[in-house]
């Protein structure tokens, strides 16, 4: 079922589907959406019930205690949380040819077992700039996260939030540490 998800041919978004979304269990075939297409209208779906959207995006390769606090508080903001996983190919590209440990299929499945995790997406660049959260949060540690990039943020969302790092730890030093 899982596979199918990946492939991103869109499904037919219907309300017992967006109640499955909102529920609390993993639902992962319905709350992984692969198609940008089909994610814009389970969006739209739960905007015209009220619902705020809340977005924000990682690796989250080796996930850690930092990782769910971020996430747990992103989510306190809104009513869903949306979160765009990298992409390995995007990963390698930016961390190196030994990320991510994790594969993309692990990590989306790790993260829709949080409760806290209302849609999974994949994230292939500027996410923001197609759904358009009422809220984006982003990261204090993410490197490239410069006043420049928070001002283009600013213009694909209702409110920018970024929080300050939830870890002293970073999956890049958990990784140096099994290398030795």
């Amino acid at each position: 079922m899982f596979d199918s998800c990946l492939g991103g041919s869109g499904s037919s978004w219907e309300s017992g589907e967006i109640g499955q979304i909102l529920s609390r269990k993993t639902n992962l075939s319905s709350r992984f959406i692969s198609d940008y297409d089909s994610l814009l209208k389970v969006l739209e779906q739960l905007r015209v019930m009220g619902r705020v959207i809340v977005q924000t995006s990682g690796v989250f390769d080796i996930l850690h205690s930092g990782h769910v606090r971020y996430l747990e508080e992103a989510s306190k903001l809104g009513d869903v949380l949306l979160v765009g996983v990298d992409v390995d190919e995007w990963v390698r590209e930016r961390k190196g040819k030994d990320r991510p440990v994790i594969s993309f299929k692990e990590r989306v499945e790790i993260l829709a077992h949080l409760r806290c995790v209302g849609i999974l997406t994949r994230q292939l660049g500027d996410l923001h700039k197609i759904i358009l959260p009422d809220i984006l949060v982003a990261s204090e540690s993410t490197g490239d996260l410069t006043e420049e990039a928070k001002i283009e943020m600013r213009e694909y969302c209702g409110r920018l939030v970024v929080f300050p790092a939830q870890s002293e730890i970073h999956s890049t030093d958990f990784i140096a540490k099994m290398k030795g």
